[in-house]
């Protein structure tokens, strides 16, 4: 039987590819490692390459007929990245290494790979070992994706401010169109009573039916544009409108809803005030939905920096503790924030602010911050939407008159102005001496003109008619304001007192109060009528 001769060492045979023969140490290296999907490179201590692999030759875009080994690799990376590995080269001799650095491809195409270093020692000879993983193509991704999601967010933003447009246009359609229409109803209706009263006395309790059924009409159209959108915001600014709905909010669900909003609050753009207002209706329908809470709190607070509202409440709160972005699961696995307040989030971010929500178990806290320049902000209103001959202060021209008293009216719509003059037709004491279609040209007439009496409607465009009568009483200190309006919530009535206006009447009672005010304002009494049918708060 014959014997096997033995193998020397150097002629092994490796498993997984050819023989080793005679290979030093380097060989050996590239023996394992030209296969592995990470890249291998081996330099000096100055960067000096002595060895690189397939998969760093693919990394670099250099051809395996190219030479590689002999050049230095501080020149193939970029400014920053050239300091940082010669940093890392040196520290990589006391220990292992770990960094990112940007590569410069033949391709010119710059690629980010991660590296780790460590030092070896090659009889007597400093080398540094590198592995190298290319991490380019996850970053472009990451970074695709993160684009992705900042434009669905954008776009998230942007149809709810859409949306918020719509919902405003509607509610003044219906405000301002139908409701006004329906005012000059009641106001023909109850002029043909008075006529048909003396003649057939029988048609009065017709007539008296079908005016209160056109009323109802009136004011349930009234409380739907009021929900699309509250008219108060635009023309009040944030507190009152938050006023507003928190007292609607209680008498809805019976959670009783606790204000802390100071007097100074500032008047913010409209955008701004938009999105803290649904910010604040989103997260009191939360705690109506989801908390199991029977009160909640708003604060509202400004420096000179930003404006915060908080809105609380005592419930079970969320299984996060905090959260930048609003949760989507709670610990019931039923409380969840809606869209409409990631919407919100999204929105604010847009203007410059935030949104951070806190839950612990006795409740939830939203706060929603927006940055403001009061100044800017304050006088915003009146230096954007005046002209510039309003701005000049003309003085006012006294005009000789007889024994008339002279009114001007400012509204904008001219069936509203038409029944206002069949109704003042039959005053002969009293007679229209100029007409305004909105509130620019009325603080313009009202100078102009110098009046005895403003009829003023509250929603006018270019310049509202709050700022107006403002403006109106800075200018003219003798003139009377006399309010005719379609709006009836909570708060007119003493915003309206605030800025020097003597009176109020709501269009739906025309017929019965307008005379009466004017007459009444003009001999120097008030007329804010506290049986004014005021609308249900919603």
């Amino acid at each position: 039987m014959s014997r096997k001769r033995p193998v020397r060492p150097d002629q092994q045979t490796n498993l997984f590819g050819p023989k080793v023969e005679n290979r030093n140490d380097l060989e050996f290296l590239g023996f394992l490692a030209d296969g592995m999907d990470t890249g291998v490179l081996a330099t000096n201590a100055e960067g000096s390459i002595e060895y690189a692999n397939h998969t760093f030759r693919r990394v670099l875009g250099v051809p395996l007929h190219l030479p590689l080994v002999g050049t230095n690799l501080l020149r193939r990376l970029s400014g920053a990245s050239r300091t940082d590995f010669g940093e890392a080269l040196a520290k990589a001799r006391l220990g292992p290494v770990q960094g990112k650095l940007e590569v410069m491809c033949e391709d010119d195409r710059t690629r980010t790979i991660r590296i780790a270093l460590q030092a070896i020692d090659r009889k007597g000879r400093p080398t540094v070992l590198i592995l190298a993983k290319d991490e380019t193509d996850v970053i472009e991704t990451t970074r695709a994706l993160h684009e992705t999601e900042a434009s669905l967010r954008l776009l998230s933003g942007q149809l709810l401010q859409i949306q918020d447009e719509e919902r405003r246009r509607m509610a003044r359609d219906l405000h301002d169109i139908t409701g006004q229409k329906l005012a000059v109803v009641i106001m023909s209706l109850a002029a043909m009573a008075k006529t048909h009263q003396k003649v057939e006395p029988a048609k009065e309790e017709a007539f008296t039916e079908v005016i209160g059924l056109v009323r109802q009409v009136e004011e349930e159209i009234r409380t739907l544009s009021y929900l699309l959108h509250p008219p108060m915001l635009d023309e009040l600014g944030l507190a009152p409108a938050l006023h507003w709905y928190a007292e609607g909010f209680t008498k809805r669900s019976n959670i009783k809803v606790d204000l802390s909003i100071p007097r100074s609050l500032p008047r913010l753009s409209r955008d701004r005030e938009i999105a803290l207002f649904r910010v604040v209706q989103e997260s009191l329908t939360n705690v109506l939905r989801h908390s199991g809470s029977t009160e909640a709190r708003i604060r509202a607070g400004a420096d000179d920096k930003s404006l915060r509202i908080w809105v609380e409440d005592s419930g079970h709160g969320f299984l996060t503790a905090r959260h930048n972005l609003p949760a989507d699961k709670s610990v019931s696995g039923k409380v969840k924030f809606g869209v409409g307040i990631l919407g919100m989030c999204e929105r604010l971010q847009q203007l410059g602010g935030a949104l951070d929500v806190r839950s612990t178990s006795h409740g939830v806290q939203v706060c929603a911050m927006v940055p403001i320049e009061i100044a800017k902000e304050a006088g915003a209103i009146l230096e954007e939407a005046t002209p510039e001959y309003e701005r000049q202060a003309p003085q006012p021209v006294r005009q000789e008159k007889g024994l008339s008293r002279r009114i001007l009216v400012a509204e904008d719509h001219e069936v509203v102005r038409r029944g206002i003059r069949s109704l003042l037709a039959a005053e002969a004491d009293l007679e229209i001496c100029g007409e305004a279609v909105d509130g620019a040209e009325a603080i313009e007439k009202a100078c102009a003109l110098a009046p005895d009496l403003v009829i003023l409607d509250l929603t006018m465009p270019r310049v509202g008619g709050l700022l107006a009568a403002r403006v109106i009483r800075e200018r003219n200190s003798t003139v009377k304001i006399l309010v005719f309006t379609n709006h009836s919530y909570n708060l007119v009535q003493s915003m309206l007192r605030n800025v020097g206006c003597e009176g109020y009447v709501h269009k739906s009672r025309a017929s019965a109060d307008l005379i009466r005010g004017i007459r009444a304002v003009l001999n120097g009494d008030k007329f804010f009528d506290s049986e004014i049918a005021r609308v249900r708060s919603a």
